[in-house]
């Protein structure tokens, strides 16, 4: 039974000086083969739609000093980027030439390739950019037709603005909309948060997401809809001309001085609360509690629809 013993403890000493060596050579090795070299491409083409397709990189538009496309790419040796122009689509794409032992065993260099894009022009026609785990930035000082935005634990800041429809997937990766404009608004995400701030949708906001929060502060549009499981719903001076959908499972929905002509809000345990702007029908339904509404002398206008089981209803006409 000792030899036993101490045949394991032999065996287990040895495993671990074996698994220190794998560990000191694939240091080794990723310090010399993951060494970050910058590249550098100048293209001659104009472009009118853009086309990103990476997996780590992060990546950011930037304004050009002069009237030539430049793509400059902070990359590994064995994990670059092809940079083309045609029929005037820039494409980029991340090549990958590793092995697998290099991409699972020896990789020891966790820093996040880069990509800036600079554009001479303001307005082009369609942006699509996927992405994994990278972040995603572009500036207040482009416009395109439609920005078809995705990623998995990659976080994005939009201030540019479409004329056309945004549509932007996410899983994990938090998303912030500023000063944007657009037709339509299209969001899904699983914990991934939206903020969206100081936008115009001419058309509808459609969002979905399970444990990530909607945040809308001075955001106009036409109409509204959104579910979310746990996720919290927050409209902080927005305003929606025609309908407004919300349903939450346990996530709360607050307004502050928000409004549409319509309103469906249903909730499982989730608080529903806040100010609207302008009087309303209310059609209230309510498992517990008394809700808290303005006197029904005071209702009038569009039907505001509350439906929740045990979440508390506190409604105030500002």
């Amino acid at each position: 039974m000792k030899g036993f013993v101490v045949g394991l403890i032999v065996l287990g000493g040895v495993c671990l000086v074996g698994g220190a060596a794998v560990l000191a050579y694939g240091i080794h090795k990723g310090k010399i083969n993951d060494g970050f070299v910058t590249n550098e491409y100048v293209l001659e083409e104009d472009a009118d739609n853009i086309s990103i397709d990476v997996s780590t990189a992060n990546v950011h538009f930037e304004k050009a000093e002069d009237d030539k496309i430049k793509v400059v790419c902070t990359e590994k040796e064995k994990v670059y980027h092809s940079v083309s122009v045609s029929n005037k689509l820039l494409t980029i794409k991340q090549i990958d030439e590793r092995k697998w032992y290099q991409k699972y065993l020896f990789n020891f260099n966790w820093r996040s390739m880069d990509i800036a894009v600079y554009l001479p022009e303001t307005d082009y026609s369609d942006v699509t950019i996927d992405t994994n785990t990278g972040n995603v930035s572009i500036p207040k000082d482009f416009t395109f037709a439609n920005m078809t935005l995705e990623s998995d634990t990659g976080n994005m800041t939009i201030n540019s603005k479409a004329s056309g429809d945004i549509d932007i997937k996410v899983h994990t990766g938090n998303v912030r909309l500023a000063d944007v404009d657009g037709n339509s608004l299209k969001f899904k995400s699983s914990t991934g948060n939206l903020n969206c701030k100081n936008a115009e949708i001419k058309g509808a906001i459609d969002c979905t997401s399970s444990t990530g929060d909607l945040r809308f502060e001075n955001v106009k549009a036409l109409s509204y809809k959104s579910k979310t499981s746990t996720g919290d719903v927050i409209f902080i001076n927005t305003v929606v001309d025609t309908h407004m959908e919300v349903k939450t499972s346990t996530g709360a929905v607050v307004f502050t001085k928000s409004d549409a002509e319509t309103m469906d809000i249903r909730t499982d345990t989730g608080s529903i609360k806040g100010t609207l702007l302008t009087p309303k029908m209310f059609d209230v339904s309510s498992d517990v509690g008394k809700p808290k509404l303005p006197p029904v002398s005071e209702w009038s206008g569009g039907v505001c629809k509350i439906d929740t089981d045990t979440g508390p209803i506190d409604i105030s006409i500002a």
